[in-house]
């Protein structure tokens, strides 16, 4: 249905990654980005205070994406997921250098070895991406041979000279487009249709039910 509302068609890059029963989402990272950058400001900046404050967050935040998974795309939530322990596993790195429970050159290594693991997540996760769209992309292909170049392959006549069988198959593919054009306007009738009748029964609810012109 909010694929076919043209009220909130031009927001839409702000609840389409997201599941239907979670379109809010968004806001819920935009307060978490405001939580670790701007409120973190308030709790004595630089100090262990402010670390253990954005440990907190990142850990509420996390168990809350663990326990809704709320993007559409597994691989989005993974990925979410995922840059939520690169931050917690950095701010602990963080907090244990304010601690002087790692000193020296140890905590270069364990931060470069966070940045080293987040590298290697990412291409993981891009590598497995260009895998689905891959196959995705074979699937097609093989529907599309079975569909349409096996039928074309078996109406050629053998007996017709090549220019014969040319002229049949370019005759046969301009029928199947003309099919695939039909089908498309039939599409998009059916869309203008279903947009025509949600704003018909939008009107009709807003009638039944006018807003209140008076405050309580």
């Amino acid at each position: 249905v909010r694929r076919f509302d043209p009220k909130i068609h031009g927001i839409k890059v702000l609840w389409i990654p997201y599941e239907p029963e979670f379109w809010y989402w968004e806001s819920v990272e935009t307060v978490k980005r405001m939580m670790l950058t701007f409120i973190a400001q308030i709790f004595r900046p630089g100090t262990s205070t402010q670390v253990i404050y954005c440990l907190a967050v990142v850990i509420g935040f996390l168990r809350l994406q663990v326990y809704m998974n709320p993007y559409t795309e597994d691989q989005d939530d993974i990925l979410a997921e995922g840059l939520l322990w690169m931050l917690l596993i950095f701010y602990m790195e963080v907090l244990m250098s304010q601690l002087a429970i790692v000193q020296g050159s140890s905590i270069d290594y364990l931060l470069c070895s966070t940045l080293i693991l987040a590298i290697i997540g990412s291409i993981a996760l891009i590598v497995n991406d260009i895998k689905r769209e891959l196959s995705m992309i074979g699937t097609l292909r093989k529907v599309f041979r079975k569909k349409f170049v096996d039928t074309t392959t078996r109406r050629i006549n053998r007996n017709l000279s090549p220019r014969s069988n040319a002229i049949a198959m370019q005759s046969y593919i301009v029928r199947q487009l003309d099919c695939a054009r039909k089908i498309v306007e039939e599409v998009e009738e059916e869309t203008h249709h279903a947009n025509n009748c949600y704003r018909v029964h939008h009107e009709q609810q807003q009638q039944q039910h006018p807003p209140s012109s008076k405050l309580p």
